[in-house]
């Protein structure tokens, strides 16, 4: 066979009616039409393959779709949230959504949490030592229980005005300003009774209150200093070396 294949064209030439090339032409004619046939099966199959591909893209295509609808979904909403906190701010009379309300309260919690300043301090604020001279005797066991710092710098402040008095007793007023101007001879600027009684710790530590202390001492031993505070109160001073 792969002779008689091999030497068509020769036979063909030299006979061409022989039976010998009619069976050949007839054999490639069918394996032509095969070859045709099987083809056009797969330009018929083509279709359904790229209709199944299609139907991916579509489907691909929906969901990306869908995906930033979405997206533009959250930002509208956004964007709405905004401008409602704008108009808020702008007018007081525009309620302001619940989620800027959350927020603020979430900030107000945090800056509360976030503050090292007692509460007491803020409401009260800064006093001079003089305010404190009555304000210690007012309600001793009241005050000392409800703030104990309060109460311990108090009498801190007291015993140190004590000190300060040239001729014994007259006004809180006149010791706490002796106080504050030694204070201010020492270069220390200070008038709120917290600052007050830590830079004169720092003083009597350091001994520079010694002289003071005894003429205080030279003062009740004479009589002049009369004192009727409870004892709780006295915080007695003693010289540092």
């Amino acid at each position: 066979m792969a002779t008689a294949i091999l030497h068509f064209h020769d036979m063909l030439q030299l006979a061409p009616a022989a039976p010998y090339i009619k069976r050949l032409e007839t054999w490639a004619l069918t394996i032509r039409t095969d070859i045709i046939h099987q083809k056009e099966q797969k330009r018929c199959s083509s279709p359904t393959i790229s209709t199944h591909n299609s139907g991916d893209v579509a489907t691909q295509k929906a969901e990306l779709i869908e995906r930033q609808t979405r997206v533009i979904e959250s930002l509208a909403q956004q964007v709405r949230s905004l401008n409602q906190r704008v108009l808020a701010l702008e007018d007081p009379r525009v309620k302001a959504p619940s989620s800027m309300r959350d927020d603020n309260r979430t900030e107000s919690n945090s800056a509360a949490i976030g503050v090292c300043k007692p509460a007491s301090d803020r409401r009260s604020g800064a006093k001079a030592p003089s305010s404190v001279w009555y304000e210690l005797f007012s309600d001793l066991k009241g005050q000392q229980q409800k703030d104990r710092r309060r109460y311990h710098e108090a009498k801190l402040a007291v015993v140190y005005m004590r000190i300060y008095l040239p001729r014994g007793y007259d006004t809180g007023l006149e010791a706490g300003s002796n106080l504050i101007d030694f204070l201010n001879g020492q270069g220390i600027k200070a008038k709120a009774i917290g600052t007050v009684v830590k830079a004169l710790k720092g003083l009597h530590a350091q001994g520079k209150l010694n002289e003071h202390i005894m003429a205080y001492r030279h003062l009740q031993a004479n009589g002049l200093i009369i004192d009727p505070s409870p004892k709780a109160t006295v915080h007695e001073l003693h010289e540092k070396p």
